[in-house]
């Protein structure tokens, strides 16, 4: 019989992010508006990004140039 502890699935991952001083101001700006973390906006946009790529409505990531262009 396994534990209760053992059947438990952790809900979060915690990555540290670097971001450029314009990047995080406007991430501060959308968080503050929608009145979330900054965490949660950024999991909003990766979820949105990766509904709109499996649907092939983006093009995909293969290079800087192309994440620039999204």
């Amino acid at each position: 019989m396994t534990s209760s502890k053992a059947k438990l699935q952790p809900t979060r991952a915690y990555a540290g992010i670097s971001f450029r001083p314009e990047v995080l101001q406007y991430l501060d700006l959308v968080a503050q508006q929608a009145g979330m973390s900054r965490s949660w906006v950024v999991n909003a946009i990766v979820l949105e990004h990766a509904k709109l790529a499996e649907a092939d409505k983006l093009p995909p990531l293969l290079s800087k140039e192309a994440v620039i262009h999204i």
